[in-house]
C-alpha cells in the first residue's frame, strides 16, 4: 500500500512539474498580459511631469514600450497649462506579471498664454505600475527633475490613477475566437 501511495504521489508531482514547464501559449500570453490586452490608458495624476496635477493619455506599442502625453498645471498661481510628452520602458513588460518596474524620460513644455515655449524641464522617473483585473491602473514613481529655465534639479515624484481600454483595432482577438 505504501508503494502504491508513493507511485501515485510521484506520478502526480511529475505531471504537475511538466504542466509548469510547458511553454506559454500565445493565446495564454495575450489574455494574461494586461499591458498587451489593454494598451490604451487615461490617467489622473498628482505631481509628476505635469506639475502639481494633470491628466494624461498613454499607449503601449509593445508590452514593454509605453508613450505618454498630457496636460497639467505647474502651479496654482498663474493657472497656465503645461504640456508633457515622454516614454517609459517596463522591465518585466513581456511577462504575465501585471506589476512592472519602469524607467523613462519626459519633456515638459509650458505656455505664457499666447505661445508654447520650448522644453522647460526634463523629467526622468523610476517607478512601479500595477494593472488590476478590472482595468484600473496605478503608478507610483520617484523622479529626477531638471528645470531648464532655472537650472535647478529636484527630486520629484508622481502618483497616477487611471483606466485601461482595449485596443481600438483589435486583430489579435479575432484570431482566438472559436
Amino acid at each position: 500500500m505504501k508503494n502504491l501511495l508513493f507511485v501515485f504521489i510521484f506520478l502526480t508531482s511529475f505531471v504537475n512539474a511538466n504542466e509548469l514547464n510547458k511553454p506559454l501559449d500565445i493565446k495564454d500570453y495575450y489574455y494574461k498580459n494586461r499591458r498587451e490586452k489593454y494598451p490604451l490608458g487615461i490617467n489622473a495624476m498628482a505631481l509628476g511631469p505635469a506639475g502639481f496635477f494633470g491628466v494624461s493619455v498613454d499607449y503601449f506599442f509593445t508590452s514593454k514600450i509605453n508613450i505618454e502625453g498630457g496636460i497639467g498645471m505647474i502651479n496654482f498661481y498663474n493657472r497656465l497649462p503645461s504640456y508633457f510628452i515622454g516614454g517609459k520602458y517596463h522591465l518585466f513588460g513581456s511577462t504575465v506579471s501585471n506589476t512592472t518596474f519602469y524607467g523613462g524620460v519626459y519633456g515638459r513644455f509650458y505656455t505664457d498664454g499666447q505661445t508654447v515655449n520650448p522644453v522647460s524641464a526634463v523629467y526622468v522617473p523610476v517607478g512601479i505600475q500595477r494593472v488590476k483585473r478590472n482595468q484600473v491602473v496605478w503608478n507610483l514613481e520617484v523622479a529626477y527633475l531638471f528645470n531648464l529655465s532655472t537650472n535647478r534639479t529636484e527630486v520629484w515624484g508622481a502618483m497616477k490613477l487611471g483606466y485601461r481600454f482595449d485596443k481600438l483595432f483589435n486583430k489579435k482577438k479575432k484570431l482566438f475566437k472559436k
